[in-house]
Protein backbone atom coordinates (compact mmCIF):
# COMPACT_ATOMS: atom_id res chain seq x y z
CA UNK A 1 0.00 0.00 0.00
CA UNK A 2 1.02 3.58 -0.36
CA UNK A 3 -0.38 6.92 0.69
CA UNK A 4 -2.71 7.00 -2.31
CA UNK A 5 -0.35 8.97 -4.50
CA UNK A 6 0.81 7.16 -7.63
CA UNK A 7 4.56 6.76 -7.93
CA UNK A 8 4.42 7.30 -11.69
CA UNK A 9 1.96 7.20 -14.60
CA UNK A 10 2.18 3.40 -14.72
CA UNK A 11 0.68 3.24 -11.21
CA UNK A 12 -1.79 6.07 -11.63
CA UNK A 13 -5.34 5.27 -10.57
CA UNK A 14 -8.20 6.60 -12.67
CA UNK A 15 -10.72 6.61 -9.83
CA UNK A 16 -9.02 8.36 -6.93
CA UNK A 17 -11.11 9.87 -4.14
CA UNK A 18 -10.38 11.91 -1.04
CA UNK A 19 -11.72 8.92 0.93
CA UNK A 20 -9.73 6.17 -0.77
CA UNK A 21 -6.19 5.00 -1.32
CA UNK A 22 -4.77 3.00 -4.18
CA UNK A 23 -3.46 -0.48 -3.48
CA UNK A 24 -1.07 -2.16 -5.94
CA UNK A 25 -1.13 -5.93 -5.26
CA UNK A 26 0.90 -6.90 -8.35
CA UNK A 27 3.63 -4.39 -7.52
CA UNK A 28 3.77 -5.91 -4.04
CA UNK A 29 4.13 -9.38 -5.57
CA UNK A 30 0.65 -10.52 -4.50
CA UNK A 31 -1.62 -12.50 -6.81
CA UNK A 32 -4.59 -10.65 -8.23
CA UNK A 33 -7.07 -12.61 -10.34
CA UNK A 34 -8.13 -9.67 -12.50
CA UNK A 35 -6.76 -7.46 -15.22
CA UNK A 36 -6.93 -4.45 -12.91
CA UNK A 37 -3.52 -3.16 -11.93
CA UNK A 38 -4.76 -1.21 -8.93
CA UNK A 39 -7.67 -1.44 -6.54
CA UNK A 40 -9.11 1.09 -4.12
CA UNK A 41 -9.48 0.79 -0.36
CA UNK A 42 -11.19 3.21 2.01
CA UNK A 43 -8.93 5.43 4.10
CA UNK A 44 -11.40 5.01 6.94
CA UNK A 45 -10.98 1.26 7.39
CA UNK A 46 -9.82 1.60 11.02
CA UNK A 47 -13.07 3.34 11.97
CA UNK A 48 -15.09 0.55 10.32
CA UNK A 49 -13.13 -2.23 12.02
CA UNK A 50 -13.40 -0.37 15.34
CA UNK A 51 -17.20 -0.27 14.98
CA UNK A 52 -17.41 -3.98 14.16
CA UNK A 53 -15.13 -4.76 17.11
CA UNK A 54 -17.28 -2.64 19.44
CA UNK A 55 -20.45 -4.38 18.27
CA UNK A 56 -18.83 -7.80 18.74
CA UNK A 57 -17.74 -6.83 22.27
CA UNK A 58 -21.26 -5.69 23.15
CA UNK A 59 -22.78 -8.87 21.74
CA UNK A 60 -20.25 -11.03 23.60
CA UNK A 61 -21.38 -9.69 27.00
CA UNK A 62 -25.10 -9.50 26.28
CA UNK A 63 -27.15 -11.96 28.37
CA UNK A 64 -29.77 -12.51 25.68
CA UNK A 65 -27.08 -13.19 23.07
CA UNK A 66 -25.66 -15.83 25.40
CA UNK A 67 -29.05 -17.59 25.36
CA UNK A 68 -29.76 -17.17 21.64
CA UNK A 69 -28.37 -19.95 19.51
CA UNK A 70 -27.72 -20.25 15.80
CA UNK A 71 -28.60 -23.38 13.85
CA UNK A 72 -25.04 -24.68 14.33
CA UNK A 73 -25.48 -24.66 18.13
CA UNK A 74 -23.22 -21.68 18.76
CA UNK A 75 -24.69 -18.82 20.77
CA UNK A 76 -24.57 -15.32 19.33
CA UNK A 77 -22.31 -14.34 22.24
CA UNK A 78 -20.08 -17.33 21.49
CA UNK A 79 -19.91 -16.34 17.84
CA UNK A 80 -18.92 -12.79 18.82
CA UNK A 81 -16.19 -14.08 21.16
CA UNK A 82 -14.88 -16.36 18.41
CA UNK A 83 -14.72 -13.52 15.88
CA UNK A 84 -13.15 -10.81 18.06
CA UNK A 85 -9.51 -11.97 17.85
CA UNK A 86 -9.61 -12.43 14.07
CA UNK A 87 -11.96 -9.63 13.01
CA UNK A 88 -9.35 -7.69 11.02
CA UNK A 89 -8.46 -10.70 8.87
CA UNK A 90 -11.86 -12.10 7.92
CA UNK A 91 -15.28 -10.98 6.68
CA UNK A 92 -14.93 -7.58 8.38
CA UNK A 93 -12.57 -6.45 5.60
CA UNK A 94 -15.32 -6.67 2.99
CA UNK A 95 -16.52 -3.07 3.38
CA UNK A 96 -12.98 -1.70 2.86
CA UNK A 97 -12.90 -2.65 -0.79
CA UNK A 98 -16.56 -2.68 -1.79
CA UNK A 99 -17.18 0.94 -0.74
CA UNK A 100 -13.77 2.63 -1.04
CA UNK A 101 -15.16 6.12 -1.70
CA UNK A 102 -17.38 6.34 1.39
CA UNK A 103 -16.56 9.02 3.93
CA UNK A 104 -15.84 8.01 7.53
CA UNK A 105 -19.44 8.27 8.76
CA UNK A 106 -20.76 6.19 5.87
CA UNK A 107 -17.93 3.68 6.30
CA UNK A 108 -18.93 3.16 9.96
CA UNK A 109 -22.59 2.71 8.96
CA UNK A 110 -21.66 0.23 6.22
CA UNK A 111 -19.44 -1.72 8.62
CA UNK A 112 -22.29 -1.83 11.15
CA UNK A 113 -24.64 -3.15 8.49
CA UNK A 114 -22.11 -5.79 7.51
CA UNK A 115 -21.90 -6.85 11.17
CA UNK A 116 -25.67 -7.39 11.36
CA UNK A 117 -25.71 -9.29 8.07
CA UNK A 118 -22.93 -11.58 9.30
CA UNK A 119 -24.50 -12.17 12.71
CA UNK A 120 -27.93 -12.80 11.16
CA UNK A 121 -26.62 -15.27 8.60
CA UNK A 122 -27.94 -18.73 9.31
CA UNK A 123 -24.52 -20.39 9.14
Amino acid sequence: MNDGQPRDDKHKSILQSENSISVFPLTAGLPLATGLKTIQQTKHWKAGVAMITKLLELLAIDNTAGETFKSNGLSLAGLAKREMPIVQDTWARFFMYLWPYADEQRTVLLASTLFYVYISDGK
